[in-house]
C-alpha cells in the first residue's frame, strides 16, 4: 500500500478486502460464468432437437395459434406449443378485418426448395 494511515485496523481492512478481490478474479478466471446472452440465441425455449432441425420437403406442418392481445389494428396471436418443443413461428400478427373476432386460428406451412 502506498499512503499509510494512522489507524492501522483500517489498513488491515482495505488489505483483506483486496485480497478478497483478488480471490474472487482468480476464481472468476479459473471457472468462467457463462455467457447468457448469446446473439442468435433465444433463452425461452430449449434448441430443437438435431432430428426436428431440417424439415423433409413436400411436408406440410399444421399450427394452432391462440389470440394473445389486440393492437389498433391487427390481433397478435401466440403458437401453442407442446411441451418442450421450440416454437415454428413463435407469434404472429393478423390484420383485423380479417381475422375479426376469432379466438384461435390454424396456419399450414409447406417448405419449398428453390
Amino acid at each position: 500500500m502506498s499512503a499509510s494511515h494512522e489507524c492501522p485496523e483500517y489498513d488491515e481492512v482495505i488489505a483483506d478486502e483486496i485480497a478478497a478481490r483478488r480471490a474472487c478474479r482468480r476464481i472468476e478466471r479459473q471457472f468462467p460464468r457463462p455467457n447468457r446472452w448469446r446473439p442468435g440465441r433465444s433463452n425461452h425455449h430449449p434448441p430443437a432437437p438435431e432430428s426436428e432441425k431440417h424439415m423433409p420437403e413436400n411436408t406440410t406442418t399444421t399450427l394452432s395459434f391462440k389470440r394473445l392481445r389486440e393492437t389498433k389494428n391487427t390481433v397478435r396471436f401466440e403458437e401453442e406449443t407442446e411441451p418442450g418443443k421450440p416454437p415454428v413461428i413463435g407469434t404472429i400478427y393478423i390484420q383485423k378485418w380479417f381475422i375479426g373476432d376469432a379466438e384461435a386460428m390454424t396456419v399450414a406451412i409447406s417448405p419449398e426448395a428453390k
